[in-house]
């Protein structure tokens, strides 16, 4: 089930990066800083992951599924990813 998720992480973020680089219509960034960004986001997220896990088994946090799917997880990924895209 993990490797399921993972592998459509990793592919829906693919998917993201090659809609950025075909429809960029202005000025085209260079395949290779996609490629950075890309893996960076990915490490990143895997990191907080690991991390939210420690912290939730560690500390025995209980939150309501919905909060810890979609605010804890989803909001502090996404925003990851959108530092990694600034700090490029």
């Amino acid at each position: 089930m993990i490797g399921d998720i993972i592998v459509t992480n990793v592919l829906a973020s693919a998917g993201l990066v090659l809609l950025v680089y075909f429809f960029d219509i202005n000025e085209k960034e260079p395949p290779w800083t996609l490629v950075k960004v890309y893996i960076c986001s990915i490490l990143l997220t895997f990191v907080f992951g690991k991390l939210k896990y420690f912290l939730f088994t560690h500390y025995e946090w209980q939150f309501s599924v919905l909060f810890e799917n979609y605010i804890i997880a989803g909001f502090f990924e996404e925003l990851l990813k959108l530092l990694v895209i600034l700090i490029f």
